[in-house]
């Protein structure tokens, strides 16, 4: 049985093709899929925290931000807007097992 103290969690921003943004945060699981049903399908920003309170911190953190500024931060970390959909799943799959 996982304690809440094993488990992870993942603050993501999904993006449309005009860059609006929205975030969303899961336990490491297939969630996500829910959300890229939707017209926000380009998982554009992740990071992963093994404490829940941090995670929703940074959540918050980012809900707050105007969609130009998310735009700005995820530009910094991944400038070519590439969709990590692929390196998340991989990171999931990793941490699961």
């Amino acid at each position: 049985m996982n304690s809440i103290y094993n488990k992870e969690f993942v603050v993501y921003l999904l993006s449309d093709r005009k860059k609006n943004t929205i975030t969303g945060i899961i336990e490491c699981g297939p969630e996500l899929q829910s959300d890229l049903k939707s017209n926000y399908k380009t998982l554009v920003y992740f990071d992963k925290y093994r404490d829940r309170k941090k995670a929703v911190r940074k959540k918050r953190t980012l809900l707050k931000m105007e969609n130009k500024d998310r735009i700005m931060y995820v530009k910094k970390k991944n400038p070519e807007w590439l969709n990590l959909i692929f390196t998340l799943q991989e990171y999931l799959k990793n941490s699961i097992t």
